[in-house]
């Protein structure tokens, strides 16, 4: 009851990103978005695993990862750290452990089930119409410069999002966050182009006046 979107095993991390086609809704007629999972791993310490909620547009098939806040369950990779002998270090610990993650295995299952709620994708695609209604007022040039160093976009991936935004013709704060998950498809990078995916989620997470006065 799942398509896998992609998936891959960096340097640094294992990517898992996955969607579920029942769990679907419309942003505009024609626009359907779909509800899905990114799983993430390290076993490098370059961070913890998570489980966030992801979004595909079929449109375009652009990947979108929603803010951490919304929907993620997260366990670091730790040992013990207890102040008792060795004997009861080992007991403790693996008991820890084991109420550690069934905890996280507990979130990880709510997180999917969430995910696989089609009223879930509903309310998300109403966040994404709302986007659809701030309107980039200012010289588009300049107000992709901007908020591209609002978010710590580089030189050439605003080069790209600018195209993108211009050839689609939506100058909306929607339309903007299309154009950086569609830069995303770009990079050479499956790390960098999650960033940019969780960049395009962070644009429908910006509140509405910031927007603007970038947008100005």
């Amino acid at each position: 009851e799942f398509e896998m979107q992609s998936c891959d095993l960096t340097p640094y991390n294992m990517f898992v990103k996955v969607s579920f086609p029942f769990a679907q809704a419309e942003v505009a007629k024609g626009d359907v978005v779909e509800s899905g999972v990114m799983i993430r791993n390290s076993e490098v310490g370059w961070g913890s695993c998570s489980v966030t909620l992801f979004v595909h547009r079929l449109v375009c098939t652009n990947g979108m990862v929603l803010p951490e806040t919304i929907y993620q369950a997260r366990k670091y990779h730790s040992g013990a750290r207890l102040s008792v002998d060795e004997h009861s270090r080992e007991i403790i610990s693996d008991r820890t452990r084991m109420i550690e993650d069934q905890a996280f295995l507990s979130s990880l299952h709510d997180i999917i089930d969430t995910a696989r709620n089609p009223k879930t994708i509903e309310n998300i695609a109403e966040s994404f119409k709302e986007a659809s209604e701030d309107i980039i007022e200012g010289e588009v040039k300049e107000v992709v410069e901007r908020l591209s160093k609002r978010l710590l976009i580089t030189s050439n991936e605003q080069d790209s999002v600018l195209e993108h935004l211009i050839r689609d013709g939506d100058l909306s704060r929607w339309g903007f966050a299309n154009a950086v998950t569609r830069t995303a498809q770009d990079s050479k990078s499956y790390d960098r182009a999650t960033e940019l995916e969780k960049l395009g989620g962070n644009v429908i997470d910006m509140p509405s006046n910031e927007f603007m006065r970038l947008a100005a």
